[in-house]
C-alpha cells in the first residue's frame, strides 16, 4: 500500500519522531539556591477518529509523543575556599631514627696541631711528688730525693673489715674483726723503704743482709721516725710518716677479704716468707692496687701504740702511746699464718729488732 492509503485505514497520521538531545542537570557542590527550572506541560495524545461500523477493526496505535526541547539553564555553582590544612606538630625524638652511614673523612692536606695536655684529673700529689699519672692499679706519683726514686699510689677513703673471723686459720686474739671507716684518702710507698734510700737521706747502713734494693732492716719505730723527720727537711712539705695500722690493713687487703690479699693460701711464688734472709723488693707480684711485699720480706712498723682491738666500729682509729708499738705483713723468717692480712706483732719502740723495716706514707691533699 502507498503511505497515504496505509494512513487513511489506521485514521492516525504517522508522527514524526526526533530523539531529544539528553537534559544537562549540574549538582551543586554546597548547597545553594536552588534554580528555577520551567514547568513543561505533557503534549496532547492524539484521539483517533471513529471508524465506519463496517471496517474491521483497527490495531491499537501506540501514540508517541515527543517532548519539546527545553534549554538548560546554566547553575551558578559558588566557589568555596579549600579549607586549609595545618600539620600536626611532630616531636622528633620519639621518631623512628635510621642508622647512620658513616662518610668517608675528606683528608685535610693542612698540618695538624699537636694535641694539648690532658685535664687535670684524680688527686693532687704532695709537695714534693711529680705528676700525678695512672695505670691498670690506680693513681701514683714520684718522688725524687738524693738521687732515689720512691713511688707512691694513692689510696681513697672507705670502709672494711679489720681483724679475721675467728674460724681463719691462724687466728689470734688481739685479731677481733671489727668494722673501720677511713674518711681521709692518703699515699702510701709500693714498695718497702730500701737500704739505699735509707742511706739517702740518713747517710746510715743498719741492716744486717746488705743491698741497695733490699729492704732496710733492724730498725727501731724511733729509727723510722727520725728517718721521716729528715725526709721532710730534704722535701719541705712532703709531709712524710709511718703508716696508721688501720691504713696498713686497709691497703694491704686492696678490697679484699681474704687470709692473703687477694688469695687464700700463701706460696713462695707470691712472698718472701720460710727463708734464710730478705729479697730485693718488687721481687713478687703486687696486690689489686699495686703495692708489693705486704706479706712477707720484712714487717712493717705502724704509727700506733699496741692493743687488742674492740668489737665496736671505728672511724680513723689512732691508738697512739708509748710502751709497745706494732708492725705487720710478716717477715722472710715466718711462717704463713705470720703473714696474713690481719696478723699482728708487738714491739718494744726503741728496740732494732732484726726483721723490722717501714713502708712510708703522705697524707693526701685536701681537695678545696
Amino acid at each position: 500500500l502507498a503511505p497515504a492509503e496505509s494512513s487513511r485505514e489506521t485514521g492516525v497520521a504517522a508522527a514524526k519522531f526526533e530523539p531529544a538531545p539528553p537534559a544537562v542537570v549540574a549538582t551543586p557542590v554546597h548547597p545553594t539556591t536552588p534554580a528555577e527550572v520551567p514547568v513543561v506541560e505533557p503534549a496532547p495524545t492524539p484521539i483517533a477518529a471513529p471508524r465506519p461500523d463496517n471496517d474491521p477493526p483497527a490495531e491499537p496505535v501506540v501514540a508517541i509523543v515527543t517532548a519539546p526541547v527545553v534549554p538548560a539553564t546554566p547553575i551558578e555553582v559558588p566557589v568555596v575556599p579549600a579549607p586549609v590544612v595545618t600539620a600536626p606538630v611532630v616531636d622528633h625524638r620519639d621518631a623512628v631514627r635510621l642508622p647512620e652511614v658513616p662518610q668517608t673523612p675528606v683528608l685535610d692536606p693542612r698540618p695538624v696541631a699537636a694535641p694539648g695536655p690532658a685535664p687535670d684529673v684524680g688527686p693532687k700529689a704532695p709537695p714534693g711528688l711529680g705528676a700525678v699519672a695512672s695505670d691498670a692499679h690506680g693513681f701514683f706519683a714520684d718522688l725524687t730525693v738524693a738521687g732515689q726514686t720512691q713511688r707512691f699510689r694513692y689510696v681513697a677513703p672507705g670502709t672494711f673489715t679489720m681483724g679475721s673471723p675467728d674460724g681463719e686459720a691462724g687466728h689470734d686474739s688481739d685479731e677481733t674483726a671489727h668494722q673501720v671507716t677511713l674518711t681521709r684518702g692518703f699515699w702510701i710507698a709500693d714498695s718497702e723503704c730500701t737500704q739505699r734510700l735509707w742511706q739517702a737521706v740518713l747517710d746510715e747502713k743498719p741492716s744486717t743482709f746488705l743491698g741497695e734494693q733490699l729492704p732496710v732492716h733492724k730498725v727501731s719505730r724511733d729509727d723510722c721516725e727520725r728517718f721521716c723527720a729528715r725526709l721532710n727537711q730534704l722535701v719541705p712539705g712532703i709531709g712524710a710518716r709511718l703508716p696508721w695500722e688501720a691504713e696498713w690493713e686497709y691497703a694491704c687487703r686492696a678490697g679484699t677479704s681474704d687470709p692473703y690479699p687477694g688469695f687464700w693460701k700463701l706460696d713462695d711464688t707470691r712472698a718472701c716468707y720460710g727463708s734464710r734472709q730478705p729479697r730485693p723488693v718488687k721481687s713478687y707480684p703486687c696486690n689489686a692496687w699495686g703495692l708489693y711485699d705486704v706479706v712477707g720480706n720484712v714487717r712493717e712498723w705502724c704509727r700506733d701504740s699496741y692493743a687488742d682491738f674492740a668489737a665496736r666500729p671505728a672511724t680513723d682509729p689512732h691508738p697512739a702511746g708509748k710502751g709497745k708499738g706494732v708492725s705487720r705483713g710478716g717477715c722472710w723468717e715466718d711462717s704463713a699464718k705470720s703473714c696474713r692480712s690481719a696478723s699482728r706483732d708487738q714491739a718494744w719502740l726503741e728496740v732494732s729488732a732484726p726483721s723490722i723495716g717501714l713502708r712510708l706514707v703522705l697524707d693526701a691533699v685536701p681537695a678545696h
